[in-house]
């Protein structure tokens, strides 16, 4: 690593994150394969719960401009309240998400706040035995998806090297939503019309992914990771 370099690109995103680190094992001749081949490789740890599908939101994220609003997130964990009661619904995130726990908590009702009681190794094992997590563009989407557990994300950033692309869980059965309102250059955290783009992802578009993916017969554990993709 000294004496060889490799040209550091991933600022396009033209490819995901995973890619673009392999790429490092490549360069020395190793066939490392494709990024998605390793996802799912913790998927052992999942045990079926009896009471039912845990369904699991993360409503934070390190910046503003990957944060949904909280008041939709608390729309769309009473739908979920009144169209699956036997559904188990948790709310997780770091300890300095705590109050936005706590607000979803409120809001919604009938919901287990783990945030800030998980470490990383809690976080997998719990994300393990949940049906789908809800997220912002965030860390715990590829936790879930190394443990087996299909996410649907959504992402607000529309610049290359902050996009989908780049950013999107590995692995099948996963969806994710994000919004083109326009902008010609995506500013990021420093949006100046006030994050737009996350705005315009409605509760009733998540809500009707969230559904497909409850719905669709694609339990990837109990079918030998043979999923199927959905199209978003």
């Amino acid at each position: 690593l000294l004496t060889h370099s490799i040209p550091d690109r991933r600022w396009e995103g033209a490819k995901h994150e995973a890619e673009y680190t392999l790429d490092v094992i490549r360069a020395f001749g190793i066939d490392a394969g494709r990024a998605d081949s390793y996802t799912g490789t913790l998927a052992h740890l999942r045990r079926r719960t009896p009471s039912g599908k845990i369904i699991a939101f993360h409503a934070g994220a390190s910046c503003p401009s990957k944060r949904w609003p909280k008041e939709k997130f608390a729309e769309l964990g009473k739908r979920i309240r009144a169209e699956y009661p036997e559904a188990a619904l948790s709310v997780i995130g770091g300890e300095s998400e705590k109050e936005l726990g706590n607000y979803l908590s409120n809001a919604i009702g009938g919901v287990r706040d783990l945030t800030g009681k998980l470490s990383l190794k809690d976080l997998a094992a719990f994300l393990s035995e949940c049906e789908v997590l809800v997220s912002n563009d965030s860390g715990p989407v590829h936790i879930a998806a190394a443990v087996g557990t299909r996410t649907l994300t959504i992402f607000g950033r529309s610049l290359p090297g902050l996009g989908v692309v780049r950013w999107r869980a590995l692995g099948h059965g996963h969806a994710v939503i994000q919004k083109d309102v326009g902008c010609v250059v995506c500013l990021a955290h420093r949006c100046t019309i006030d994050f737009e783009c996350l705005k315009a992802v409605s509760v009733n578009e998540v809500w009707g992914k969230l559904k497909l993916m409850l719905e669709v017969n694609c339990h990837s554990r109990e079918s030998g990771n043979q999923t199927k993709h959905l199209k978003v």
